[in-house]
């Protein structure tokens, strides 16, 4: 229950399948480059922090965590700086705040 511990984490592949995950109780894919991360123990608020990486298997991309509620998150990709949504090779978050 440390502030400084990381609260729930998880890697991804691009099809939101968790290859490793802690406090994670699912991951929902919206189409290419979105999905929702389901938090199996909820944060006290909607305040807390996510940290992401978006690992590309070619090319640039950009990612944005967004709909942040005590349960869950989404995220976005676009490809080369076009707003245009892409999978990436890889998903990580991991998440720290009160519970």
């Amino acid at each position: 229950y440390h502030p400084s511990a990381a609260k729930a984490w998880v890697k991804a592949n691009s099809s939101g399948t968790a290859l490793v995950s802690y406090n994670i109780a699912s991951i929902t894919d919206s189409g290419p480059g979105a999905g929702v991360v389901n938090i199996d123990t909820d944060f006290s608020s909607a305040n807390y922090a996510v940290s992401a990486c978006f690992e590309t298997v070619s090319g640039m991309i950009t990612g944005c965590i967004r709909s942040i509620t005590a349960g869950s998150f989404g995220w976005y990709t676009s490809a080369n700086a076009v707003d245009t949504s892409s999978d990436v090779g890889s998903y990580q978050f991991s998440c720290f705040g009160d519970q």
